[in-house]
Order: C-alpha cells, then structure tokens, then sequence
C-alpha cells in the first residue's frame, strides 16, 4: 500500500474571458502521514513517515529518525529498521499471525508518541477466478463510449459472515512495433551499424496505482461477484499479443474498508469550488496526550492472496473484440510517418530526423543508396517503457 497526503489550502484558479486570477500560496501547516501495512506473509513489512508539503512544492518531506514498533496482542514486540530516509521496515523473516491483533507505535524525535488502533489479522480468501469480457463503457470525464475488456474477479470466505477486500494488481503484456528499427547510428563513427539486442518485443509491465475494494456487507451471501478491477481500451496495446493480469487481494477490516472508501470518494470528487467539501479522512492513527495533533495515514493489517492468470487476445473475438496492430504507435509521429535519406548524406540528415523522433528502419541497397527513417515510436519498443527481457513466466 503506498500513497501519499498533500495538505495544503484549497487553491482555485478561475480564468474569465478577461484574464486569469493570479494565485499566491499561502503558508501551511506540517503534518505528519504514515504509510503503514502488515500482513502473513513472510517478507520485511513497510512503514513509511512523511510530512506534507504546500500544494505548489513537490518532493516529500521524509520523516526521519524516529523509533517504530509493531506490538501484538501478547505483548510481543517487533522492531522496525529505518532502511532509508522515512522508510522503516520489519526483519524479512517476520509474518503476521493470522487471528492476532496488532498495533502501530511511532515515537519521533522530537518524543511525540504516535499510536494506532488495535487491528485484527484477518485469515485471507482464496481468489475464485480472474475473467474479462468485451464491452463499451462511458469514459468517467467525457462520458464517451469506449469499447474494450473489462477484468473482473470473483471471491468467497466461509469464516466470516461478511468481508471486506482490498485489491492491487500488476500487468504485463507483449508490446510489438510494426516497423522495428534494424540500424543504428553512431556519432562516434558516423556510420550505421546492426542493432542489438533487436528493438522489436518487449515485454512492459504496470502497477495498480487506483483505489480498488469491495465489500459482501447486505449481500445474503459472503461472495464477491464480478468486480470490476481493470479495463483496458482496445486502442491500447495490451492485448494484441499476450497480457497477464496478476491480483492481489487483501482481507481487511471494517474500519479499513470505510477508510479506503472515504479515501477514493474523494479522489473522485469532481474539484469544482461548489462542490460539497469533504474535509479530511481520519484513520486509525492518534497522537498521544494531544487531540490537537492530526495525524493522518492507516495502519493496514491484512491477510493477502493473489492470483495470475495469461490472457489472449483470441479469447475475445467471439465478443467483437478486434485487433489494431498498429494504432498505439502513431500517437507520437509526425505528419510524415516514413522518411527516406540518401546515404551519402546520412550524417548531414542524422540530427534531423533523430530530432523528429526516428529511428533508421532499414536500409534500402545499392543501386538505390536510401535508409528509411520510421517514427521511434513505430521502430523501438523500449520507447514504451517495455523490457527487452521476457519475463521467466511467458511460456
């Protein structure tokens, strides 16, 4: 679980048809914000300490220095390590114990005492199945209908009459460019040589970076049913070749749940200054002695199960799902999509198509003498952030 808090006052920018109202900042006050999570499994458990920062700054504040502990409901009492400024962790051979309750405590250095509610590990459920179908769905800003792959999952447990879950998952797909650059070029010896390693698959992967939960509460029955959890266009490339959806679930209390609710409610606010302000979202979290203090932040206590599963695109042809190999790349070429340069006059043309954003595609021999230059968008899968190696998993 990672987020971060920015407090700062509301700033609004109204733009009439005169001129734009100049904002200036205005001082705030620095609060403290943990980051901190504890599951079952074995592996060092985060917590991260921070400050927050005005609205117009943009690099966190570390919170450095303090004392963090995790106390159990025996009196047990693990140590944190500060690995780096405001990140402390566990040992790496440490696991909650599913059934216990947990506490946080901080003691930062100027000796204010921080202290989380008492939260139950919950045993985790297993992941029923991870599925997608092929349907339109408004885009949340315009509106417009978007055709694509909804990912849905389902759960059950059969310890609690009720549950309430958590979710983060990571994709990877295979990305390839349709015209995949063979040369490139070298200032140091103003020629063209053979690329390697090749330019032409790569395999990218994306981490859940949205708030994604669920809860059985007023259902008649502890199960969980088509959540939706991701959804994919079908103009992005993720699914045109192969694509794993790997799901992390977390069992989580009520007081999480509502937390993590509250939390995504307002991220979603629509940000007009009419709209009804919500205020803060308070967690588990009190300075000791001192009301005054707010501390914000969660203590997450969870039991966790994940799940993967490989996807083709084939599997949703029967559904409409269609494939536009080639789309994705266009989107930072300019207005000629290939170029072609003598190459006797290679060098002298280089830094101009190379400030285009293209690459050398191929090269076209005697007797014609031509390199064709291709958007770098089209020619190097690197581009998109993918990674030349394949993943251990892929086949």
């Amino acid at each position: 679980m990672k987020w971060s808090a920015t407090i700062g006052f509301l700033i609004l920018g109204i733009y009439s048809c005169v001129e734009p109202y100049k904002i200036i900042p205005v001082e705030t006050e620095r609060v403290i914000v943990v980051d901190a999570s504890l599951t079952n499994e074995t592996k060092p458990h985060i917590t991260r300490l921070s400050y927050t920062f005005p609205i117009d700054e943009s690099v966190e504040i570390p919170l450095s220095g303090a004392e963090v502990t995790i106390e159990d409901e025996d009196g047990a009492v693990i140590q944190l390590s500060e690995v780096s400024p405001g990140q402390y962790q566990t040992d790496s051979s440490f696991a909650g114990v599913v059934g216990k309750k947990y506490m946080l405590q901080i003691v930062t250095p100027d000796n204010l005492v921080i202290f989380s509610a008492e939260e139950e590990l919950l045993a985790p459920s297993p992941i029923d199945s991870i599925y997608g179908r092929y349907i339109s769905l408004p885009h949340p800003e315009t509106g417009i209908l978007r055709n694509g792959i909804q990912f849905y999952v389902d759960t059950h447990s059969d310890l609690y009459p009720s549950s309430n879950y958590r979710y983060e998952y990571v994709e990877r797909y295979e990305l390839r460019v349709p015209f995949p650059s063979e040369y490139v070029w070298s200032d140091e010896s103003r020629d063209y040589t053979s690329r390697f390693p090749p330019v032409g698959i790569c395999y990218a992967s994306e981490k859940s970076n949205e708030l994604i939960h669920g809860t059985t509460q007023g259902l008649t029955e502890n199960r969980l049913s088509e959540l939706p959890v991701r959804f994919i266009e079908d103009i992005d490339p993720h699914l045109y070749y192969r694509y794993s959806l790997e799901i992390r679930q977390y069992m989580i209390g009520s007081a999480t749940y509502k937390f993590h609710k509250k939390l995504k409610e307002i991220n979603e606010a629509g940000g007009s200054f009419f709209d009804r302000q919500k205020g803060t979202v308070f967690g588990n979290l009190t300075a000791e002695n001192s009301e005054d203090i707010v501390i914000l932040g969660f203590f997450e206590v969870a039991g966790v199960s994940d799940s993967k599963r490989v996807f083709r695109p084939s599997e949703f042809s029967p559904e409409g799902f269609e494939i536009h190999k080639t789309d994705f790349c266009w989107s930072n070429a300019n207005e000629d999509v290939f170029d072609t340069v003598a190459l006797g006059g290679l060098y002298d043309f280089f830094s101009f198509f190379s400030n285009r954003n293209k690459n050398i595609y191929t090269i076209l021999p005697f007797p014609i003498d031509m390199a064709v230059v291709a958007p770098v968008g089209c020619s190097d899968c690197t581009f998109w952030e993918g990674d030349l190696n394949k993943p251990e998993f892929w086949n």
